[in-house]
């Protein structure tokens, strides 16, 4: 508890004991409480005060995301700003909610990620915005090259049946493969009619 010891006038007196709620008390209204003085020319009473504890401001921040379009959204983190006495996110209950209106099908873009919902009697709390960047899925790569073929892996990721197309330069004819179905196309062959 805290104390003060004033001084009365006059020896051999003895100062009132003040006390009060300790620093670590949660954010209330609490009594300021004087006792024990004492002077003979005096009959004292006392009257009690009051101390205010106002809550402490503390801020959420949600933290910036990204992912790639068609993926899930990932679990979204947040910062803290202004606990006092020791407290961290767990004194938070219920703790805040991160959210955003982005879904996996939603376009390339920039979306909000907010927080709300946290409670503690001990603060005023405010929350910032972050931002969840949705980017493009990553376009198809050559997979292998060589001086007389060239192959091109997966070129539709959504048509299974696709599978790979060969080019060869040598042949000057491709292959392409559906499924289970093997399809060889071979060059065209112009047959002349003979005179008879």
């Amino acid at each position: 508890m805290g104390t003060r010891r004033p001084t009365l006038s006059r020896l051999p007196n003895q100062s009132p004991i003040i006390v009060t709620a300790p620093i670590t008390s949660h954010a209330a209204k609490y009594p300021i409480v004087a006792s024990g003085a004492l002077d003979a020319d005096y009959s004292i009473h006392y009257v009690n005060g009051t101390l205010t504890i106002n809550r402490a401001p503390l801020t959420i921040t949600a933290n910036n995301a990204g992912r790639v379009y068609l993926q899930a959204n990932p679990s979204f983190t947040a910062v803290y700003t202004g606990f006092v006495n020791g407290d961290t996110a767990a004194s938070l209950t219920p703790p805040p909610n991160l959210v955003t209106p982005a879904i996996p099908s939603s376009p390339v873009g920039a979306y909000p990620i907010s927080a709300s919902g946290a409670v503690d009697p001990d603060y005023t709390i405010s929350y910032a915005n972050g931002t969840l960047n949705v980017v493009a899925f990553p376009m198809p790569t050559l997979t292998s090259m060589t001086p007389d073929r060239t192959t091109v892996g997966k070129l539709h990721p959504g048509r299974p049946h696709c599978q790979r197309l060969e080019l060869l330069p040598a042949v000057g004819r491709g292959l392409e493969r559906h499924g289970a179905d093997d399809k060889r196309m071979s060059p065209r062959r112009s047959s002349r009619r003979r005179s008879r």
